[in-house]
């Protein structure tokens, strides 16, 4: 448990200079629409396999880098 918590705390030191506010903004609309999907695909409304588009969650940070 203390290593997975200590790499947890690591790793977000290494990211924290790259979530700028407009990438925390942009990775919330992604999450958001992650968890509409989950609740499409929990309900039966959709076959989703939400699990695949989890990434796309990192995506903002790449393109903070650029911008």
């Amino acid at each position: 448990m203390l290593i997975y918590e200590r790499s947890i705390s690591l790793l977000a030191r290494v990211i924290a200079p790259l979530l700028t506010e407009s990438v925390i903004n942009e990775m919330t609309c992604v999450d958001f629409l992650l968890i509409i999907g989950l609740a499409l695909s929990t309900l039966k409304i959709t076959d989703l396999k939400i699990m695949n588009y989890a990434p796309a969650a990192f995506i903002p940070i790449i393109f903070g880098l650029f911008y």
